[in-house]
């Protein structure tokens, strides 16, 4: 009796909210908290449970991101993308900094692993928000690349303004402009690239996520962070290796 009253069948949830075969003491338990929207509501439901393997139980949150999105416009999605890429790429402006406070010890770790993981998921962190608050406003394929190219090349334009008028001020004018027309063609590549790839990871989640109906999910998308990291990791141990000895 025990095994049959402890079955998922007995779930109201998957009853139509009928509550059968109740445990007495359930009368004078406490209650359980629900989550305060209708989107965790529907993100913690019993309907995202691995058992449910039909998927009847799963579309309730599909069908309520697909609802909401329906209401806006493609030019306002596509705004949305451009407003997401601004907002990372304002983020990752700290990441600029990490390496002109870098203890010496630790300068080859900083330059070639934290600061490349610390920019790349902060160009993302906007287009990260959406998926996860406003997921509705993600509709289409195109919004993670509209977002990753305007994100990443307005952090690459933000980071050789700093370089300009920060790290390189006290160079000669001349070297200064040499180094910097560089950095106008190669780091704004290279910024514009990973964003790009780190991009193609979260598209994956996100169709990930339409074809199970369920929420997304970051772990789907890290072998492209990884990549993205690895890619600008090795662009700023080069720098370090060859390039600075080239304009010297």
């Amino acid at each position: 009796m025990k095994k049959e009253y402890l079955s998922t069948e007995y779930e109201p949830a998957l009853n139509d909210g009928i509550r059968t075969g109740t445990d007495p003491s359930e009368e004078t338990a406490a209650p359980v908290s629900v989550a305060g929207s209708e989107l965790e509501r529907l993100r913690h439901s019993i309907g995202q449970e691995p058992f449910c393997r039909d998927g009847s139980k799963r579309s309730g949150y599909l069908a309520y991101i697909t609802e909401r999105g329906e209401k806006y416009s493609c030019g306002f999605l596509l705004w949305v993308s451009l407003a997401a890429g601004l907002a990372g790429a304002l983020f990752a402006v700290p990441g600029c900094f990490v390496n002109a406070g870098a203890v010496a010890s630790f300068r080859y770790f900083t330059l070639v692993v934290f600061a490349p993981f610390l920019e790349e998921v902060l160009k993302q962190s906007g287009m990260l928000w959406l998926l996860e608050k406003r997921p509705w406003l993600v509709r289409y394929s195109e919004q993670f690349f509209l977002s990753a190219f305007s994100g990443g090349l307005v952090f690459a334009v933000l980071e050789n303004l700093i370089y300009y008028y920060v790290y390189l001020a006290a160079l000669p004018q001349e070297r200064r402009l040499q180094i910097i027309a560089f950095r106008w063609v190669a780091c704004t590549a290279l910024h514009v690239c990973c964003t790009l790839i780190s991009a193609l990871g979260l598209r994956r989640a996100w169709k990930l996520q339409y074809a199970g109906g369920k929420p997304f999910e970051i772990q789907n998308a890290l072998p492209f962070f990884v990549i993205a990291v690895a890619v600008h990791g090795a662009y700023n141990l080069c720098a370090v290796l060859f390039l600075e000895r080239l304009f010297r």
